[in-house]
C-alpha cells in the first residue's frame, strides 16, 4: 500500500462513507483494502499489526466521521427549511421618469424557501435511538376457527394517547397476546399488554 493510494481510499470513503466501493472506485480490491483495516486495527487473525496499517485505519474512521457528520448536516439543513429552491428576477418600469423622458427601471427578485422538514428529524431520531424514538409497532396471530388464521401488523405511532388507552382495553378484552413493544424504556411491557400511553 502506498501514501498515493491510502490518500485515494481516504478521500473516496469520505464521499462514500464505505472502505469496500471506494476502493474498488480506485482499482482496489475491497477485500483487500478492509483486511489493511483490519490489520491496522488488530483484528487480522494472521498478520500483525503495524505503524502503516494503524495509520491508515485511522485515517478511514476519521473520514467515515466526516461522511456522516456531512450527512448529519444536510438532515438538519432540510429540517430546519429555508433553503432556496426558486428564484426569479424581473425588470419593470417605475412611475418615476428619467433624464431620458422614459420611466426608471427596477428589478425585482422574487424567492421561494424550503418549508421546514419535520420527517427530516424524525428519521434522524428513529435511527440514532430506535428504542426510544423507533416505530411502535405490533404483530398479531392466531387461529380464529377452523382453518383460518388471523396475521395483523399494527404501527402504533400515530395513535393518540387515548387511542392507545382504548387499544389496550379492547386487547385485554380479547386475550390477545402481544409481544413486548419498542418505545418503551421502563420494562414495564409484558407480553399481552401495549405500552404505556405516554411511551
Amino acid at each position: 500500500m502506498t501514501q498515493e493510494v491510502a490518500e485515494a481510499i481516504e478521500d473516496a470513503v469520505r464521499l462514500c462513507g464505505h472502505i469496500a466501493p471506494a476502493a474498488q472506485q480506485i482499482g482496489i480490491l475491497g477485500a483487500m483494502a478492509c483486511e489493511w483495516v483490519e490489520r491496522g486495527e488488530g483484528r487480522h487473525p494472521t498478520r500483525p499489526k503495524t505503524k502503516l496499517y494503524a495509520n491508515f485505519a485511522e485515517r478511514i474512521r476519521r473520514a467515515q466521521g466526516e461522511n456522516v457528520l456531512r450527512r448529519i448536516k444536510r438532515i438538519e439543513k432540510s429540517a430546519e427549511g429555508g433553503t432556496i429552491i426558486a428564484k426569479r428576477t424581473m425588470t419593470k418600469p417605475t412611475r418615476a421618469i428619467g433624464p431620458d423622458g422614459y420611466p426608471i427601471m427596477e428589478t425585482i427578485t422574487e424567492e421561494r424557501y424550503q418549508e421546514p422538514q419535520w420527517n427530516a428529524d424524525t428519521w434522524f431520531l428513529e435511527r440514532f435511538d430506535p428504542e426510544r424514538w423507533g416505530r411502535r409497532l405490533v404483530q398479531v396471530e392466531g387461529d380464529v376457527g377452523g382453518d383460518k388464521h388471523l396475521h395483523l401488523h399494527f404501527d402504533l405511532k400515530n395513535l393518540t394517547d387515548e387511542e392507545l388507552t382504548q387499544l389496550k382495553a379492547l386487547v385485554g378484552k380479547a386475550r390477545l397476546t402481544l409481544p413486548a413493544m419498542q418505545g418503551s424504556d421502563n420494562g414495564a411491557n409484558s407480553p399481552g399488554s401495549l405500552p404505556p400511553a405516554d411511551a
